[in-house]
């Protein structure tokens, strides 16, 4: 697998997406959308990034597979012992469509809300980044996508540490 090295500000806005639908699973398959975009480093520029993620399909199996990166991780796995796991994977996705310019209405609690008063470092931030990079790579998503999602997750990022 081929590590990218992303700037922090992307790292760090990845766990404000995970963190963002915490108030809150059977097996990713990508859609052929997912498939067939993956596939192109050159994707057409009138796709949406929602479009580019694979839509629907894709944000579930995007967002399955980052619970599995979590469930994984020592070192962010604790923070989310209390989480109603298909909460979080439905409010997830929504925050996710609704970034990406898909057709969602996000229906969750500010992102500084559901992080009000839990402390969270950042090196556990830096860890959901990671989480999420290895969700998106293991999906093959195109480097390029994976950058927009985290550009647009990159401003959560003061309302997530430290609050």
């Amino acid at each position: 697998m081929n590590t990218v090295n992303y700037p922090m500000i992307f790292k760090l806005a990845v766990l404000c997406l995970v963190i963002s639908a915490c108030s809150t699973t059977s097996k990713p398959v990508p859609s052929e959308r997912t498939a067939s975009v993956a596939s192109h480093e050159n994707l057409d520029t009138a796709l949406t990034l929602y479009d580019q993620l694979g839509g629907k399909d894709g944000l579930s199996a995007l967002s399955e597979q980052f619970i599995k990166e979590i469930a994984s991780d020592d070192r962010i796995r604790p923070r989310f012992v209390k989480t109603d796991i298909s909460r979080f994977h439905r409010v997830m996705q929504e925050h996710m469509c609704e970034l990406t310019d898909g057709p969602c209405e996000y229906s969750g609690d500010s992102v500084k809300t559901i992080h009000g008063g839990m402390n969270i470092r950042s090196g556990e931030f830096n860890a959901m980044v990671q989480a999420l990079m290895r969700a998106m790579d293991s999906l093959v998503l195109p480097i390029t996508t994976q950058n927009q999602l985290l550009e647009r997750l990159a401003v959560f990022q003061p309302d997530v540490v430290g609050q």
